[in-house]
């Protein structure tokens, strides 16, 4: 965006408007290089939660203006987007660096460290048939593809709303509606996504280390850098070397408990490290979560465009562990899962015949 001088008050007065909106970005953690009577340019996006990244990142596609809130740390992102609808704003995006009182389905507590993973809600008008089960299939795979697409990672997932990746739950998705009063029909749809990225310096509480995991154990962040694999993206017009750290955390030897550091010297100031990764002010690399909000909230819009086809169901069915083994449901009966049907239901033999189970948990019994 050039600024030329000038003493006209109309290229003042833009001069000003410019520079308002490049102090803005900054303080939202952008790194912007200003070059006298040029312009400027992004050297790096912020890896703070930006409400103006995550806006620009949504797709045209959503109906209106999307109502988009970033917050530090909040009770949970469905109760505001619950508020925000109800205000009618929608659609709306609330997302938060950690949450309190993150809810799971039936009002399990979902573990929410500042830092650490992706929180957010997406909120919108439905008036359509499709049930809100069927809707939480569609944000189960808009989420795994977004991870098998941006980060090489193939998650499973546990029906009807659990993300898991080498046997541990990384992620989950709670789905409410408001309906309308007369008919029953779902009037808004409010769908939670939690994701833990990075595990705790010092570990899940007792309660989850054993089944509790992250989007981290699942890749190399450094060697994927490091790699040439296209993830680093350079400019043409700068021949300086520099040295960048490159940090990750897990529980492998690629990725351990403790920081691990790689440098490379590098031709030209790399400042991007594709969509999904970016860089802090001391080198190190994380992940965009503004990105990867944007990303899913896409994925899931093109998956309810293309409805009334059911075509994402075979992904969904495909990546669910659970068909074929044997699983305990709420009441205490031991059931073997045979498929999923057109409208997300759990399906079982009972008797002779096929019983859909639409609600409720599953529990695997054997791996």
């Amino acid at each position: 965006m050039p600024c030329q001088a000038s003493k006209s008050p109309k290229s003042s007065a833009l001069r000003t408007a410019v520079w308002k909106i490049i102090d803005s970005l900054r303080k939202q953690g952008f790194v912007i290089e200003g070059v006298q009577n040029r312009g400027y340019r992004l050297l790096c996006e912020t890896l703070r939660l930006s409400e103006d990244a995550i806006r620009s990142g949504l797709t045209r596609d959503w109906h209106g203006d999307v109502f988009v809130r970033c917050y530090e740390t909040i009770t949970s992102t469905n109760t505001f987007a619950k508020v925000a609808a109800a205000e009618s704003k929608l659609p709306c995006l609330i997302a938060s660096n950690g949450q309190t009182s993150g809810r799971g389905r039936r009002g399990n507590f979902f573990h929410s460290p500042e830092g650490l993973g992706l929180y957010f809600s997406i909120a919108f008008h439905w008036g359509r048939d499709e049930s809100p089960t069927l809707v939480t299939t569609m944000a189960a795979v808009a989420l795994c593809r977004v991870l098998q697409r941006e980060l090489g990672i193939h998650a499973d997932i546990k029906w009807v709303n659990d993300i898991f990746l080498n046997g541990k739950k990384i992620g989950g998705i709670l789905t409410e509606a408001t309906s309308v009063l007369d008919t029953g029909q779902a009037e808004s749809i409010i769908i939670g996504i939690g994701l833990n990225l990075e595990r705790p310096v010092r570990g899940y509480p007792p309660e989850l280390a054993d089944i509790a995991g992250a989007v981290s154990d699942g890749i190399c962040l450094a060697q994927s850098c490091l790699s040439g694999s296209g993830l680093i993206t350079d400019y043409a017009d700068d021949s300086a070397e520099r040295e960048y750290t490159y940090r990750t955390s897990g529980d492998s030897p690629s990725v351990c408990g403790q920081e691990i550091v790689h440098r490379k010297v590098l031709n030209g100031p790399r400042r991007y490290f594709g969509s999904v990764f970016a860089e802090d002010e001391r080198g190190g690399i994380s992940f965009n979560r503004n990105a990867l909000i944007t990303m899913i909230a896409n994925e899931l819009y093109y998956i309810i465009q293309g409805l009334p086809k059911r075509d994402y169901l075979d992904e969904y069915r495909e990546r669910c562990f659970v068909l074929g083994k044997e699983v305990l449901l709420d009441d205490g009966r031991v059931v073997t899962p045979t498929a999923i049907s057109d409208e997300g239901a759990l399906v079982y033999r009972k008797g002779g015949r096929d019983v859909e189970l639409t609600a409720g948990e599953v529990r695997l019994l054997r791996i």
